[in-house]
């Protein structure tokens, strides 16, 4: 969503009304805040509402909770309760203590998009100058030939059934298990939001953000996944609630348990401003297990870091437009590693009423959403797509392939704006 007041959600909330801004007006920063703060009621929440909406109400950290490890403990962190107004000393006291290894507050987190019906709608995948429509059916311009990941290139030129098993974990608000353009490509999941194992999509962020990466492709309906073999599968792993929100404890531990069920790419459409050694812990603990993860830069315009995507073991994606510019939205720093599609990204959304579309007129089935949450997926896809081609490659050759064959647009060589680049799907799969 397009957010005009600082400060803007860490990552993008899948917002219409954003993207209706940026449409309009270019020179707005758009806000299409896609990653709802995980639940504003528990802890550190990460959120895909659009920035600005509630600044002066919504806390920094989950009222009456920290998180503390102690030490021989078997689990990784232990969310501990803590008088209301008494949680930064309650911090401060753990600290001191000599069974404890660290000590944080719980923030709040938030969420910063062939043969297919739609696919002529997908500039991000096959740019050809073709005319751009918001979320609204308006025209916006024209987009620039080429100005896409060579997606029509890879899936063209390599045959899914050459691909083997991989999965990706979209860590976000759920998947929506039903949608016909998804539901064959899912994987059991989990949902830390409830405590449970349906991760039902309430907020509409979490399946958008699956179509990008994976939806079926070739099947006659629907949109194209980048990771288009049937053999990449989608693990739905809900740790934002139905108005975007999280907790940094729910996320840390959705990465986690990806991890440790079989996710080799993990998704991550969301975050917050604030270090968390909660989350940094859950990510090299991914990270370890052999995953790539994907995270999104943030949609302030500015330089301001956001984390879990500034970590050094995740790949945080900056955002570009149908020109290859970058988005006027899309945060630039020196932990930036590659760019990729995140303006009016045309994707899955529930088949069901869902908050995102009856807050900010989004479609049921499809539409398009922006922010650098929608370039994170593409990132994702890709991941998976290079694990599947060659089951023998490591998160670290997956990564460097990633980096090391994306389309340089910026400065020559890595630069603040697009790191590495913006990505190139058949130059890594040439590789």
């Amino acid at each position: 969503m397009e957010v005009s007041r600082k400060p803007r959600p860490f990552f993008d909330v899948l917002d219409s009304s954003a993207c209706e801004r940026y449409s309009k007006n270019m020179s707005k920063r758009t806000l299409f805040i896609l990653f709802a703060l995980l639940a504003l009621v528990f802890g550190s929440v990460i959120y895909a509402a659009p920035q600005g909406q509630a600044e002066n109400r919504r806390p920094d950290f989950v009222p009456g909770e920290i998180i503390v490890q102690f030490k021989g403990d078997e689990t990784p962190f232990q969310v501990v309760a803590a008088a209301r107004g008494q949680e930064a000393q309650t911090v401060q006291a753990f600290q001191q203590r000599p069974d404890v290894v660290y000590a944080e507050l719980n923030y709040i987190v938030e969420a910063l998009g062939s043969n297919d019906t739609y696919y002529n709608n997908q500039w991000a995948l096959n740019n050809i100058g073709q005319t751009i429509v918001n979320g609204f059916g308006t025209s916006i311009g024209s987009g620039t030939a080429d100005a896409d990941v060579d997606w029509e290139e890879a899936w063209s030129g390599y045959s899914a059934a050459l691909f083997s098993n991989v999965v990706i974990a979209i860590v976000d608000s759920g998947i929506d298990e039903t949608h016909p353009d998804l539901n064959d490509k899912l994987v059991a999941g989990y949902d830390f939001v409830e405590g449970d194992n349906n991760p039902h999509d309430i907020y509409g962020h979490g399946t958008h953000v699956a179509g990008t990466a994976a939806a079926e492709t070739n099947n006659g309906m629907g949109i194209a996944g980048v990771a288009f073999p049937a053999s990449v599968k989608i693990m739905p792993v809900r740790v934002l609630n139905g108005d975007g929100f999280g907790s940094t404890a729910n996320v840390a531990l959705g990465i986690r348990w990806a991890a440790d069920n079989g996710a080799k790419v993990i998704n991550l459409s969301l975050g917050r401003k604030i270090d968390s050694t909660t989350l940094r812990n859950a990510v090299n603990y991914a990270w370890n297990m052999g995953a790539v993860l994907a995270a999104a830069a943030g949609n302030d315009g500015g330089g301001v870091k956001y984390y879990p995507a500034s970590y050094p073991n995740v790949m945080s994606v900056a955002a570009t437009d149908y020109n290859d510019k970058t988005a006027s939205f899309s945060n630039f720093n020196s932990a930036v590693d590659v760019s990729a599609p995140g303006v009016n990204v045309f994707s899955t959304f529930p088949t069901y009423d869902f908050t995102i579309g009856t807050t900010y007129g989004r479609s049921k089935n499809y539409d398009v959403g922006s922010g650098t949450s929608m370039s994170t997926p593409h990132v994702a896809g890709l991941a998976a797509l290079l694990f599947a081609q060659d089951s023998a490659r490591n998160n670290t050759t997956v990564r460097n392939i990633i980096e090391s064959t994306a389309d340089d647009r910026g400065a020559a060589g890595w630069d603040k704006y697009y790191g590495w680049g913006r990505i190139n799907a058949f130059n890594a799969l040439r590789r």
